[in-house]
Order: C-alpha cells, then sequence, then structure tokens
C-alpha cells in the first residue's frame, strides 16, 4: 500500500522538505553530455582479455532488449566507466555502442536527460560519441540488421528520428508530426506541445527488421506506438501509427526533498517501455498515475471498450499488445495485491516478460520484491511471479534462458521510505539464475561502496551473458549537502551462464 494519497502533490521524503518545486529546467547547455565526435580512445578505465572475432548479427539489450545470437566466441569484457553507467548495450560484431547515463540533480535537472551513447571497439577505445546538447535530449537508440542505428531524440516541439551508420555518422534525419495527436478521444483540451510537460524522458524505439518502432507519451498523456520506415538519407515513412493509451489527465507530484531520484520513481508515471519480438508482435507497457489510478481505466473502457481488471487499488501495470503491422491487439494487466511498477519489457517469440518490482507493505521499507510477468502474445493472458532477494528488492531486466528459466538483474538490500519514495544508499547489484522451481544461483558482479545496480542482461555469443549498470551511485539524499556526491560510475561485464 501506497501513502502518496495523504499529501496528493507532495513526496513524502526522510528528510525535511523545503517546499521547492524543482520542476525547472537546466540552463541551455546543462544536459550536454558528449561532443559530437570522440576521438578514438578517449578515455574511461577498461580491461579487456581474450579478445576473439564474433559474428555481425545485429542485437540490442537494456530498457526492452534482445539476445544476441553469436555463433563464434566473442570476446572477454570487464569494462569501467568514470562518472557514467551504461543503460543498454548494442552489440555488431566486434563494434560495441553503450548509451551511458549519469545521476540528475532532482531538483533542477529532473526530466532532462543527459545521456549519451558511445560506439566503442571492444578494448574500450571510443569511435564516435553523441549526447544529448542544448535542449536536445538523447532519449534512446536501436540497432538494424544492417547494422545501422536509430536514435531518438526530444525536444519541446517533439521527437526526432536519426539514422546512422555502424559507427555513428548521421544518414538522415525525421521529425515526427502527428496533428492526430489532438483529435484523439476523448477530446479534452490539447496541450502547448507535443510531448507531457512534466519530463522530456517519455519515448522508446526499438527495430524491427530495418523498420523503427517509437512509442511516446504525448502533451496530453496519451501513448502513440508508430512504425517507420527508412529508404536511405531522409527518407523515412510513416508506416501505421496506433493509439495505446488514450489521452488522460496526470497530476504531476511535487518534491519536497533529496538530491537525486534514485529508481526514476517520481516521474515513472509518465515512463513508455517497449519490445519487439522476433515475431514481430509489439508490446508497449506504462504502469498506472500516482493519483486517481482509475484514470487509465476508464479511458480504456471509454475509447477501446476494454474492461481491464486488476486490483481494486488499481496500483497495476498495463502492456498493450500490436500485431507486427501495428494493429491493436489488447491489453494486458499486470497485477499483485502490491503496487506493481514497470521498469522494462523483454520480448520473445510468442511472448514477452514484464520486469519490475511489487511491494509488500512493511514499516521499514523493505517490502518490495522482484516482479516478472509472462504474457502470451497470442492471447495476453499474464502470468506472474515474484522474488525475495534481500531486503528491498527492485529488477531492471531478464534473459530467458529456456522456457523455465530466466537471468533476472537488479538492485537489492535497500529500504525506502514506507510513505514516500526516498531511497537508502546503499545496496547491492544482483544477477540470478531463476528456474521456475528449485533454488536460485547468484552470479558475482562488481560492487562499489555505496548505491549499485544491474540494468541490462543479454545472451552474448557461446553460453556467455553481457551484463551491465552502476556502480557507487547516490542514495535519494546522498549530495544534499554535497553537489559532489551525486555521481556514479558504470560496469560492463561478460559472465559465463551459470548450469
Amino acid at each position: 500500500m501506497k501513502y502518496l494519497s495523504l499529501i496528493p502533490v507532495c513526496l513524502l521524503l526522510f528528510s525535511a522538505c523545503d517546499n521547492d518545486s524543482g520542476l525547472d529546467g537546466p540552463d541551455a547547455d546543462a544536459s550536454t553530455d558528449a561532443p559530437a565526435d570522440a576521438a578514438v580512445g578517449d578515455a574511461f578505465d577498461a580491461h579487456v582479455s581474450d579478445v576473439g572475432d564474433a559474428r555481425s548479427d545485429a542485437s540490442d539489450a537494456g530498457f526492452d532488449g534482445s539476445v544476441v545470437d553469436d555463433a563464434l566466441r566473442p570476446p572477454q569484457l570487464d569494462l569501467r566507466f568514470d562518472g557514467l553507467y551504461p543503460l543498454k548495450a548494442l552489440v555488431q560484431g566486434r563494434i560495441f555502442a553503450v548509451v551511458l547515463d549519469r545521476p540528475l540533480n532532482l531538483r533542477t535537472e529532473l526530466g532532462y536527460p543527459s545521456r549519451s551513447i558511445r560506439w566503442l571497439k571492444t578494448d574500450g577505445a571510443v569511435i564516435r560519441s553523441r549526447g544529448s546538447s542544448g535542449m536536445r535530449y538523447l532519449l534512446d537508440a536501436a540497432l538494424h540488421p544492417s547494422g545501422e542505428f536509430t536514435l531518438l531524440f526530444a525536444t519541446k516541439d517533439g521527437s526526432s528520428l536519426e539514422r546512422t551508420n555502424e559507427t555513428g555518422e548521421v544518414l538522415g534525419v525525421w521529425d515526427v508530426q502527428d496533428p492526430l495527436i489532438d483529435t484523439d478521444l476523448p477530446q479534452v483540451p490539447p496541450p502547448a506541445g507535443p510531448i507531457t510537460k512534466a519530463t522530456y524522458d517519455t519515448g522508446r524505439i526499438a527495430a524491427q527488421g530495418e523498420v523503427v518502432v517509437l512509442a511516446t507519451r504525448t502533451g496530453r498523456n496519451s501513448v502513440i506506438a508508430y512504425r517507420v520506415g527508412y529508404g536511405g538519407g531522409d527518407a523515412f515513412s510513416l508506416l501505421s501509427r496506433a493509439l495505446v493509451v488514450p489521452p488522460l489527465s496526470i497530476p504531476p507530484l511535487g518534491l519536497t526533498g533529496g538530491s537525486y531520484d534514485t529508481f526514476g520513481l517520481v516521474n515513472a508515471q509518465y515512463a513508455v517501455h517497449l519490445a519487439v519480438g522476433p515475431d514481430g508482435l509489439i508490446y508497449v507497457g506504462v504502469r498506472y498515475p500516482d493519483i486517481a489510478t482509475a484514470q487509465i481505466l476508464k479511458v480504456h473502457k471509454a475509447v477501446f471498450g476494454e474492461t481491464l481488471m486488476g486490483d481494486p487499488d488499481a496500483w497495476d501495470s498495463y502492456v498493450t499488445r500490436l500485431s507486427p503491422a501495428g494493429g491493436r491487439l489488447g491489453t494486458s494487466v499486470i497485477t499483485t495485491m502490491g503496487a506493481d511498477e514497470l521498469q522494462s519489457l523483454r520480448a520473445v517469440d510468442g511472448g514477452a516478460y514484464v520486469v519490475g518490482r511489487t511491494e509488500h507493505w512493511n514499516a521499514q521499507g523493505t517490502g518490495f520484491d522482484v516482479l516478472v510477468a509472462k504474457i502470451d502474445g497470442g492471447t495476453g493472458a499474464v502470468k506472474t511471479r515474484e522474488l525475495d532477494v534481500n531486503a528491498g528488492d527492485i529488477a531492471f531486466d531478464l534473459l530467458p534462458l529456456d522456457e523455465n528459466t530466466v537471468v533476472v538483474v537488479g538492485a537489492s538490500g535497500y529500504a525506502q521510505n514506507p510513505n514516500g519514495l526516498s531511497i537508502t544508499e546503499s545496496s547491492q547489484g544482483f544477477a540470478r539464475k531463476w528456474p521456475e522451481v528449485g533454488e536460485t544461483t547468484s552470479l558475482a558482479l562488481p560492487q562499489g561502496l555505496r548505491h549499485n545496480e544491474a540494468r541490462f542482461v543479454l545472451g552474448y555469443g557461446d553460453a556467455q551473458l553481457l551484463i551491465g549498470g552502476m556502480l557507487n551511485g547516490p542514495g535519494t539524499h546522498s549530495a544534499d549537502g554535497d553537489a559532489s556526491l551525486l555521481r556514479a560510475d558504470g560496469f560492463l561485464v561478460t559472465l559465463p551462464v551459470p548450469r
């Protein structure tokens, strides 16, 4: 049970609040992370061994990634990133691209992503680096079978796609223009812009062959999914458009204290998650609005005629299935007796996994467990299971090893304010082999002195895993009195699949 409703627009945090709304954006250049081009060999700590050859199958992981299917043994990796941590890895033979992030100041930068993408050699040398710049924010990246990439950017004017070659040279640019946003049912007054005012970080992309799928939240808080084709240069073409979530009101949460939003909880109600399966099926996920949770149920009923059945308090997550051509198939409800929070989607042939956490409230703030759900791509049926790792747990990604076993990654050992969103500084990144029946197997990961997270996992070569995440990051209040503590490092390692 959550208690945000006690103070409808104010988060209850461990420290005293100063009532600063924290919703103003940074200066125009505050989010710049990486130059347009970085020289080969630009610095970060890299440790590599046993460099071998790998087949050039395109694949990506993290957020909502897929599996690398390399027939030949790829290199063993043990990379460290200073002041940045990887959210996503994209692999093409012996060229790597990694999407990097840094902790954002809760009061001055929240909602203004500072991501970058770096094309790396397997020894850690940087081929090229691009990132958020000025008021143009990098949100996500996808890798196509051809070896070309699509990048997603957001500005106050909406979403923009860039196509690049395998080393990041820009081939074409396309700005998303969708006049239908303002007329999608139900009819409410249109907003000032095409992106929700609460945060720029509301879009995700995924490859569907050479087509890119984009899912984004609009200024009316609707969620739209687009399929966009590419014909070279600036020749992008809109192939399909689907209304995933109808327009609805999502009141923003007020900020009352703290310097870092540890698990992205403040704006999680606006987040959009996306995955595309090998069969072409598309999955788009959202979670409940923090205030007036039943609104999403009402608009689905009014516009789609869907009756979404979940927990009575509606603290649930929702995944909509689209056909390979982009047609709407239906919405599945991810529900337990707790508050169910979606962190990522992982699509497989014939279905998709939902990854996140659920809460079994206790006064110590340690009642969060890993939540994993499997959605049947044909029927939409949902099967859930939970895992208690250690104290507070959250999962960010998983990799299926077979029909009954997954490797799940995340963070554990934390506590959260039982009446708010503050997270303690101490946590451990984890990776567990988790069969449906039997005991879990723990994999050893790098750990820092403070907050640690394993953010993504993907299959990598013959019986290997590639896992990346955060080291030595902050808790919600770590940097309240010292801004220099608002930092984190990162890791990217290969490990053998546990037997």
